[in-house]
């Protein structure tokens, strides 16, 4: 063999190398296991809730549901291989409306958050997430104006004069993850 192939030969092998170094390192073989790792023992629970609000002086409660339903196991990086969820509300709605006329609409979206899933349905430690009590945190308020969405980041009684009276849902269960 010419030198010029064993300098070529040893160069492929070594970028070759440094790929899979790279691959292993980072967990790369971590998403090919995340197909084979079993889901959590509880994989659907429904989470009643409560909500009493005011539009306009005009009192309205919304009893419901939130259905959590175990979505599959995926894989990043920073995480490693972790459990997702689908939320859906009992009723069928995707949204609870809280105020609509012909070129406004003020909507909550209980199933929106993908941290609120994961904690009622048990996943991590009391310490790993700021929201552990689930009826301290209320859903994200969204408006749509001529098509465009966007969540309501000001106070809605002082812009759209709603105010929300109380939250309560059921509390997180406690689950196994393997």
């Amino acid at each position: 063999m010419s030198a010029t192939k064993i300098v070529v030969i040893t160069l492929v092998s070594l970028v070759v190398g440094f790929f899979l170094y790279i691959f292993i390192a980072f967990g790369g073989l971590g998403c090919i296991g995340s197909r084979f790792t079993r889901g959590p023992e509880i994989r659907r629970a429904e989470f009643p809730f409560r909500l009493e609000y005011e539009v306009s002086g005009e009192f309205f409660v919304v009893e419901d549901a939130l259905v959590i339903q175990f979505a599959g196991n995926d894989w990043n990086a920073g995480w490693g291989t972790h459990p997702t969820w689908r939320g859906s509300l009992a009723s069928g709605q995707d949204v609870i409306i809280l105020f609509a006329d012909h070129e406004l609409e003020i909507f909550i979206r209980p199933a929106e958050s993908n941290w609120r899933l994961r904690q009622l349905m048990g996943e991590g430690s009391p310490n790993w997430n700021i929201n552990l009590d689930a009826n301290t945190t209320f859903p994200a308020i969204w408006r749509t104006i001529n098509g465009n969405t966007r969540e309501i980041t000001n106070d809605p009684y002082n812009i759209y004069n709603i105010r929300i009276i109380s939250w309560e849902i059921a509390p997180p269960i406690e689950n196994t993850f393997p």
